[in-house]
């Protein structure tokens, strides 16, 4: 099971094939954050540990991370400085802006994976993909989010588990040993979803000492299940010796890829290679390889200001909570909001006006009030001032709970005008944050899917036909190259329009019209 320093560190064909096949998940560590500037365990332990008084109880936490007790050390500190001050100092090391080094993780964006797990709270795998990859952000969950994501396995799409959490959502966060016993052993989900994914893909681990407490974590829950009746897995190392070797070897099946002590260079060299041998005809859908260098315009993540509303039904009042912050590719771009946050209250419309309302939109046949002025009369007024006040870059974001999904709070009135035509307005699912559902790029030129469809027995919805070929047009005139794929009336068959979702891989789709059953012209 020895490495020879001596002989150059290539890919085991068997790692090979197993990426090139998409069936190949990487899990990536502290150590291959470092060439970006962040510092492993032990050098922010250490920063961690400085911050606590007195100097005795300083004395006593160094002895202990020697001794590589870095979760225990954090539960400590924690306790000493207090969840804010400790949570502070963390986000000082870990969330300062970095430029994902290309000669590490471009490869990895080139190379078909099929997921990738990382147990590190920065973001440079996702801004790794923002900026080399054709497809845009991959759905990044963490591991206390997977009660929502039962169906990412059986999806087939790529996917980052952030298994201990994100910077971004303290909560999320495992980090000491209390957070371990809290989230990780008591999360069925989490425990569930890593053993599917050890179980039915090769592994290999990147960024890991034998000292790092989330590898040791990993070992300890997951890898020495089914004994030696395992799926092939590596791990990249910094040279340990045999007997460190043979024991990865004989208590979890891992095989070691070891590099001389002090040469991280090869880790960039071996990803390289692995990314150009799996590249070779890698099926298609496999991962998000990249083919060709996006435009760098194509992947600038502008800082922007959105107004941020947050509704909920408490019986027949509204609660709404609402602040302006700044985000920077779908996350918060600063801890710090930019308006703080205000409160207010509200009447629902009665549900007898709503259907009314509803009728009026389908009919025309009756004088009720008109959906959009319901809602907005459902607003506090501080918030109505503040939606009307917004400026003409800044976009609307819509957290609602389920009581109020079905309602068309795009259609509230401001002066007389939707809100939607006045600001872009988006919608988040209240239990799903924006980096688990992803952030897929529009190429260009871009690929349109417009579907004007019919009803059944082929009655076309007024204005159908007329509406998708006025987009088209629009689209052809501003962009001349865009490639567009149109299906109007008795085209627009229900196995069709799925065949092209499916399979079309179109950047937008736009869809106007009646929605039949799958035996219909619809």
């Amino acid at each position: 099971m020895g490495s020879d320093p001596s002989v150059d560190l290539v890919p085991p064909p068997s790692l090979v094939s197993y990426a090139r096949d998409g069936r190949c998940t990487l899990f990536v560590g502290a150590g291959l954050s470092r060439s970006a500037g962040y510092p492993g365990w032990s050098e922010l332990m250490t920063a961690i540990v400085r911050e606590v008084a007195p100097v005795s109880a300083q004395a006593d936490l160094t002895r202990l991370l020697e001794q590589g007790q870095f979760a225990q050390v954090a539960d400590q500190c924690r306790r000493l400085l207090g969840s804010p001050h400790f949570y502070r100092v963390v986000r000082a090391h870990l969330g300062a802006p970095a430029e994902p080094p290309p000669a590490t993780h471009r490869p990895i964006v080139d190379t078909p994976w099929k997921c990738i797990v990382t147990t590190n709270f920065d973001t440079l795998l996702e801004d790794s993909y923002a900026r080399w990859s054709e497809h845009g952000v991959p759905r990044t969950p963490t591991g206390t989010q997977l009660m929502h994501h039962g169906t990412l396995l059986l999806d087939g799409g790529f996917f980052i588990l952030k298994a201990h959490g994100t910077l971004e959502d303290e909560s999320s966060m495992v980090f000491t040993s209390e957070d371990y016993r809290r989230i990780t052993h008591a999360n069925p989900a989490f425990n569930q979803m890593l053993s599917a994914i050890l179980l039915s893909s090769c592994v290999l681990f990147v960024g890991y000492s034998l000292s790092d407490p989330n590898f040791l974590l990993l070992l300890e829950e997951q890898l020495s299940t089914f004994g030696a009746e395992v799926p092939r897995r590596y791990i990249l190392m910094e040279a340990v010796g045999k007997a460190a070797e043979e024991l990865l070897w004989r208590t979890a099946r891992v095989r070691v890829l070891a590099y001389p002590k002090g040469q991280h260079q090869v880790v960039a060299q071996f990803l390289a290679t692995l990314a150009r041998s799996a590249q070779e005809s890698a099926p298609v859908g496999a991962a998000s390889v990249s083919r060709r260098r996006p435009r760098a315009a194509d992947r600038l993540l502008k800082v922007q200001t959105v107004l941020r509303l947050e509704l909920s039904a408490r019986h027949s009042s509204l609660d709404a909570t609402w602040s302006r912050v700044e985000v920077q590719g779908g996350r918060a771009a600063s801890a710090i909001d930019v308006m703080p946050a205000a409160r207010g209250t509200g009447d629902l419309p009665a549900w007898a006006d709503l259907r009314s309302a509803v009728k009026k939109l389908e009919f025309a046949t009756t004088p009720a009030p008109k959906m959009g002025v319901l809602l907005a009369r459902a607003l506090p007024a501080e918030l109505r001032r503040d939606l009307a006040s917004t400026r003409d870059r800044d976009a609307v974001v819509l957290v609602l709970s389920p009581a109020l999904e079905c309602l068309p709070w795009e259609w509230l009135e401001l002066d007389a005008m939707p809100l939607f035509a006045r600001r872009p307005v988006v919608r988040q699912t209240a239990d799903m944050s924006n980096a688990a559902r992803g952030r897929r790029f529009v190429r260009m030129p871009p690929r349109l899917l417009l579907i004007g469809d019919s009803g059944p027995g082929g009655a076309m919805l007024p204005g159908a036909r007329r509406e998708v070929r006025e987009l088209a047009h629009l689209a052809a005139t501003v962009l001349p190259k865009t490639n567009i794929t149109l299906l109007v009336g008795r085209a627009a068959t229900h196995a069709r329009v799925l065949r092209e979702i499916e399979h079309g891989d179109h950047d937008l789709i736009h869809f106007t019209g009646h929605v039949g059953t799958a035996s219909g012209e619809s």
